[in-house]
């Protein structure tokens, strides 16, 4: 193996595969691809040819990621979810956007 090589455990590709998750084998994530809904949660909205470590889990282990179109989903192993990307129709299990803040990375 290439020294520096990312070592993976996991790997969530979206629907049209234009985009990955991936948990490393230390079980942290990293991301790359289209990312103009923040489902990368890599601080920005631009897309990354190269994965980027997934600073919105605050560098919290994961137990499993799953990822859609324009949204992604992270389980911590300490029972935490994470979720990132589009809430367009209630996409990240959340009613209504009117009053919540949402940080942006």
């Amino acid at each position: 193996m290439m020294k520096g090589a990312l070592q993976f455990a996991q790997c969530a590709v979206e629907g049209e595969m234009d985009a990955a998750q991936i948990k490393a084998k230390k079980a942290f994530v990293w991301a790359f691809g289209k990312n103009g809904e923040g489902e990368l949660s890599i601080g920005s909205t631009k897309d990354s040819l190269l994965p980027r470590f997934a600073v919105g889990l605050k560098g919290q282990p994961a137990k499993c990621v799953a990822s859609s179109n324009t949204h992604t989903a992270v389980v911590t192993q300490d029972g935490g979810l994470f979720v990132c990307g589009s809430a367009l129709h209630g996409k990240l299990g959340i009613e209504s956007l009117k009053n919540l803040k949402i940080q942006k990375f």
